[in-house]
């Protein structure tokens, strides 16, 4: 992932293409993703990722080329065989899952917020969170 800085929003929107997404903050910050490489459980930014993703950037918005690079990072997506996530409630009482959601995490998240917050408040879920459950996967 890169942070880029602009004086003012560029735009207000979530921009995606196949190749990765645009996040815009309405400070003018702007999220840059994503790569996708299997390497384990080491993060680490690697100077390809960086390219492709400034890369993607500028070809969505040209406008990006001028703005800081203020940070980048690396991160661990967890995702499952199904490429489902899993949420809802776990194997043990009072504990609620929210995981595997592989690349498409940052932009479930207000979703999986608001059915996580249901579903720990008791209330039925909006979307039927069935398809989702943990138990889904046989034990190992």
């Amino acid at each position: 992932m890169v942070q880029l800085q602009t004086r003012l929003p560029l735009f207000s929107h979530v921009v995606f293409s196949d190749k990765g997404y645009l996040i815009p903050r309405a400070d003018g910050r702007v999220l840059a993703g994503s790569t996708l490489e299997f390497a384990g459980f080491e993060k680490n930014v690697t100077a390809e990722g960086l390219h492709r993703i400034l890369a993607l950037a500028m070809e969505l918005c040209p406008a990006l080329g001028s703005a800081p690079v203020q940070e980048t990072w690396a991160g661990l997506r967890p995702y499952t065989d199904d490429h489902l996530p899993i949420l809802g409630a776990g194997p043990l009482p009072g504990l609620f899952l929210a995981t595997g959601h592989f690349r498409n995490g940052i932009l479930l998240a207000p979703l999986t917020a608001r059915l996580m917050a249901q579903a720990v408040l008791g209330e039925t879920p909006s979307v039927d969170l069935t398809p989702f459950r943990f138990e889904r996967f046989p034990r190992r």
